[in-house]
């Protein structure tokens, strides 16, 4: 399981602005981060399948969810994480997310508010499956475990 996921500040961002197209609509959406997972896991590509979007849940059929898998997992990547929203600002995990979750052996990331503000760490639910259970993470122990990375250090 992944102790720390770091995320490219480019592929928040352009996560961040996916989900605010869901806002204006008023529906849940989902999507994955596929990358190196290990240890400390590296988030490389935004995968966004073909889904069924509602007010109250969303829905990804099977052959929906392999066909992205074919697409976006280059030879040795895998999911690092699965995001979605939620239509409040409630990111606890429902009973609901807890049956459409694709891995046990990735985070779970609940967004609030449909998405309509930019990604804040602060305000999400980060999940990871312990002793046989999604528990959320205390907001110290996300900001531990899902790092952003620089796309440029400039020293000059």
């Amino acid at each position: 399981m992944t102790n720390r996921l770091f995320i490219p500040e480019t592929l928040w961002q352009v996560t961040s602005e996916l989900f605010q197209g869901y806002a204006s609509k008023r529906v849940e959406a989902g999507c994955f981060w596929y990358g190196i997972r290990d240890d400390t896991s590296i988030a490389v590509t935004l995968g966004i399948p073909h889904q069924t979007n509602r007010r109250g849940n969303f829905h990804i059929e099977a052959d929906d969810l392999a066909a992205l898998v074919k697409e976006a997992c280059a030879p040795g990547l895998v999911a690092v994480a699965q995001l979605h929203l939620h239509p409040g600002s409630n990111v606890d995990h429902s009973s609901w997310d807890d049956r459409q979750i694709v891995s046990r052996n990735l985070l779970s990331i609940v967004i609030p508010n449909y998405g309509a503000q930019p990604l804040d760490l602060d305000t999400l639910g980060v999940h990871r499956f312990q002793h046989n259970h999604w528990r959320r993470l205390s907001t110290l122990e996300a900001q531990q475990t899902v790092q952003l990375v620089r796309k440029t250090v400039d020293m000059r």
